[in-house]
């Protein structure tokens, strides 16, 4: 993965030397902070602690390998990667050099090649750089480094411009690419941190908020099972006053099932109004229902009543 970061850190440029027109311009820079930026979104950091480059690296014009404006020594101060070097006497070499005698700021960028990366998911921590980093972030490991540019403008020093090659673990030399766009960003770590502090919260608001929406339906189940049990407790105290009463197996005598589930799926005042329309069940002994006595010339009934067991144990106490 080929990726472009850009230092916002002017690049020095030594003053000519009036008296010595052999000796060479030198320059040197901060070719690459250390420190996170962010690429379309994404956050990461470039892993320096085992970043290799050659002993001597090119210094070009904007990534352009037709624009050879120098060579440098990098190394590694302080978590930073730093590039000491000497101007080319060619066109591109002498123009720089001017247009920095003139005053104007150049800026460094270094294009690095990172041979894989590493995802720190939200909430686990690295130490990178020196510096002790919370995911979400991506971490490039195993960087080398194919030039270090001159620029005429930059971003912020904690977010540098990264391009990335088409070839996902692409291993040929970095210089095959001289020219890919540059994007760039404006983006302060401590916008970062803060942005990772807003997401933390907004994450955790949104975790008592669902701890708060499943309370609330378990009360309202609850809620509406009491208020189902209070009506069908009011609704059989109505049945009672009525007259209605239930076996030993808590089925009501006098009245259909089916009018009963009626009444309790109805509301209160309705099934009140439903059983006060209901006749009330008749009291006292169980009838019997008696055939009518024929007689049979023979002084017996055709058809014998049935024996009425109240009767039959007082005949029984004669």
């Amino acid at each position: 993965m080929h990726y472009l970061l850009t230092e916002t850190t002017p690049a020095t440029i030594a003053p000519a030397n009036q008296t010595d027109k052999a000796v060479k311009r030198t320059f040197n820079g901060i070719a690459n902070s250390g420190k996170p930026f962010v690429y379309h979104g994404v956050r990461a950091i470039a892993d320096l602690s085992d970043i290799t480059f050659a002993d001597k690296v090119p210094a070009l014009l904007l990534h352009d390998r037709d624009k050879r404006v120098g060579f440098g020594v990098l190394s590694v101060a302080d978590n930073q990667l730093i590039i000491k070097g000497e101007l080319l006497d060619n066109e591109h070499g002498q123009a720089l050099a001017r247009e920095s005698d003139d005053g104007f700021p150049f800026q460094m960028s270094v294009h690095i090649i990172a041979d894989y990366e590493e995802k720190l998911s939200h909430g686990q921590t690295a130490v990178v750089n020196g510096q002790t980093l919370t995911g979400e972030i991506t971490i490039l490991r195993k960087c080398r480094v194919s030039e270090v540019s001159f620029t005429p403008t930059g971003v912020d020093n904690q977010t540098m411009a990264m391009i990335l090659s088409q070839t996902h673990n692409q291993k040929e030399n970095a210089m095959s690419n001289p020219n890919p766009p540059q994007k760039s960003g404006t983006v302060d770590e401590a916008v970062l941190a803060r942005m990772t502090e807003l997401t933390n919260q907004v994450q955790e608001l949104t975790e008592q908020v669902q701890e708060l929406t499943k309370e609330r339906d378990e009360l309202k189940a609850q809620k509406a099972k009491a208020d189902e049990q209070a009506k069908t407790a009011e609704i059989e105290a109505q049945l009672s006053q009525k007259g209605f009463t239930k076996d030993n197996k808590g089925d009501w005598q006098g009245i259909d099932n089916a009018t009963v589930q009626v009444l309790l799926s109805l509301d209160t005042d309705k099934a009140k109004t439903m059983i006060g329309s209901l006749s009330a069940p008749k009291q006292g002994l169980p009838e019997y229902l008696l055939s009518e006595q024929h007689g049979t010339g023979t002084g017996q009934s055709a058809n014998p009543a049935p024996t009425n067991p109240l009767v039959a144990n007082a005949k029984a106490r004669k």
